[in-house]
């Protein structure tokens, strides 16, 4: 009996650490956003810079050349490409060889060395940044889900957000259909990997 109780409470022990290492590591994550948000932009928006008009979507590389700092070598060397609105497209490779390079480059959080990045016919460079990263949402690969319903976490970025906006969120995730045909709909409470 003893040796029994012994090892049921050391598997509820080993879940609360589990859980607690997962809790300290969204709390890193969520530190290291609140620091990267409060963050002066890195580069200068361009005199006179207008907020991006968003209508399709087409983003193109035109002849992009880029590399980090004073590396010699091109991480991208003319690179071109044209993603048409809609179209979903995979980034692969070894570690290094530019994945997230190429969606910092679509954020501007790096300028190009020579070439351009367009988004419906506008060189990014040219438009306020705060306009661009608007209009830009990124979805991890494990997302995070609070204990909380389904609206509140669509709408973490954006507190303020219209059940209307997040409902237009949710469709542009292919979301929205799952979301309605739950019996509390957006009201369904989530925790962590959506388990609750």
């Amino acid at each position: 009996f003893v040796l029994t109780s012994f090892f049921v409470l050391q598997g509820y022990l080993r879940d609360i650490g589990t859980h607690i290492r997962n809790l300290q590591r969204s709390i890193n994550d969520m530190e290291e956003l609140v620091d990267f948000q409060s963050e002066p932009l890195g580069i200068e928006d361009a005199p006179g810079a207008k907020p991006i008009r968003i209508t399709d979507g087409r983003i193109s590389f035109d002849n992009v050349t880029f590399h980090y700092g004073s590396h010699r070598l091109p991480l991208y060397r003319d690179f071109s490409v044209d993603i048409a609105p809609g179209e979903r497209i995979g980034l692969v490779g070894h570690s290094g060889s530019g994945k997230t390079t190429f969606v910092k480059l679509i954020q501007r959080l790096y300028d190009v060395n020579a070439g351009t990045i367009l988004i419906d016919g506008q060189d990014i460079a040219g438009v306020a940044q705060a306009s661009l990263r608007g209009q830009i949402a990124i979805v991890q690969q494990e997302p995070i889900l609070f204990h909380r319903s389904l609206a509140e976490n669509i709408a973490y970025a954006r507190p303020s957000a219209t059940q209307a906006e997040i409902e237009h969120a949710a469709r542009l995730a292919s979301a929205h259909d799952f979301i309605v045909g739950l019996p509390k709909g957006y009201r369904t409470l989530v925790g962590e990997r959506g388990v609750k």
